[in-house]
């Protein structure tokens, strides 16, 4: 009796690894990225994409002292456990292509390897139960993807905030660790999942990996296939009401999303059908509108406050916007230039447009712009402010 109980553990962290891989083969292998004029106006070759796309990543084993930490606000303590080892030295994660930016810190601590999964990112990574967005010195899409301090201290701060929203699913950032040497401020990001995708029967997968081409089908065509649903149905009813809720409710505490295909993660239950749950991911990329909540009632003194808050922020260019884009009157209450900026771009020019192709693709016609303008105007109870 006692061997059976013993075993009953072991087949439920076997079960929600198993969910955990069926996301990172997905990722890995439905890595079919749009190229968008938009979004995706200098985007790598395929082969060179998948140059980044290593099993392991360096470790070093580093005094405390000899880096930055950043956490928020809402850490867990066992990430931090995690991150240390039982030597007290911290772990330093570093992209096989990256050596040379921390030439001068490897010499420091000690140099170990770590069994790695690629994403659809070329510098986010599986490793273990987490995921770390480490830096590239390489220009990717038009810009150097290094991770430094204020772009960790703006995740950081945008994942408390979001922690503040009832109902609202994301990917935690809550610790951002950079080099100690000044000429090389760089680091990486951790990203931790969600403790109810580890430990239970569903997992998630990105939009783009959802829709792409497959030899066996993409996972939506498998859905409608295994479900009896349309895909029109699946589309309409599910989708994009997902996704257009999911920007609504972040914009109705003013926090602005880069809701594009690669940020977007669909849960998926055991069968592989779409929930109607979306959760988002890659905060530093993400912006808060502080007028937008400073007319929704919120207090931001302690955010504006910051060192360097002006920089984190990027409040310069944040107030160009709310002076050089045109908001259109059929939009939510909750709404502003900054957030019809990342809406057009991100929301509509990325996942919505790819949606668009795959449907093009497959020959089905819907109104994908009707049914987000329908979506878009629907009042729900959160995001409804009386003060505009």
């Amino acid at each position: 009796m006692k061997w059976i109980l013993l075993l009953i553990p072991f087949f439920f962290l076997s079960q929600a690894f198993a969910e955990l891989s069926r996301w990172q083969k997905w990722e890995l292998e439905r890595n079919d990225l749009q190229l968008n004029p938009v979004v995706y106006h200098q985007l790598p070759s395929a082969a060179e994409l998948q140059s980044y796309q290593t099993e392991t990543l360096f470790v070093l084993e580093i005094a405390p002292e000899k880096i930055g930490i950043l956490s928020s606000q809402t850490i867990d303590p066992q990430l931090l456990a995690k991150m240390q080892t039982p030597e007290g030295r911290f772990k330093f994660y570093i992209h096989p292509k990256a050596l040379e930016l921390f030439k001068e810190l490897i010499p420091q601590g000690k140099l170990t390897q770590v069994q790695a999964r690629a994403t659809t990112s070329p510098r986010t990574f599986f490793v273990g139960d987490l995921m770390v967005k480490v830096s590239l010195p390489q220009k990717i899409n038009g810009a150097i993807r290094t991770v430094y301090p204020l772009q960790m201290s703006r995740a950081l701060a945008i994942s408390d905030e979001l922690a503040k929203i009832s109902g609202f699913h994301y990917l935690k950032e809550s610790l951002g660790v950079y080099d100690g040497t000044p000429e090389s401020p760089f680091g990486f990001i951790v990203r931790e999942i969600p403790k109810e995708i580890i430990n239970g029967e569903k997992t998630l997968v990105p939009l783009l990996s959802y829709l792409a081409k497959h030899p066996e089908g993409s996972l939506l065509e498998k859905e409608a296939k295994s479900s009896g649903e349309s895909i029109e149905s699946i589309v309409q009813e599910k989708l994009i009401p997902s996704l257009v809720e999911t920007f609504k409710q972040a914009a109705a505490s003013g926090i602005v999303l880069e809701l594009h295909q690669q940020n977007t993660l669909l849960e998926m239950d055991k069968e592989g059908r779409f929930t109607g749950k979306v959760y988002y991911r890659d905060l530093d990329g993400a912006r808060i509108d502080f007028e937008l909540r400073k007319k929704l009632g919120f207090n931001d003194d302690k955010l504006l406050q910051m060192k360097d808050a002006a920089w984190i922020f990027d409040l310069e260019t944040m107030q160009k916007m709310q002076h050089s884009v045109i908001v259109p009157l059929a939009r939510p209450k909750a709404w502003s230039p900054v957030v019809e900026k990342a809406f057009r771009t991100y929301l509509l020019g990325s996942s919505i447009d790819l949606i668009k192709q795959k449907l093009q693709s497959l020959k089905i016609k819907v109104d994908v712009d009707k049914t987000v303008n329908q979506n878009l105007m629907r009042v729900n109870a959160p995001s409804c402010h009386s003060i505009f």
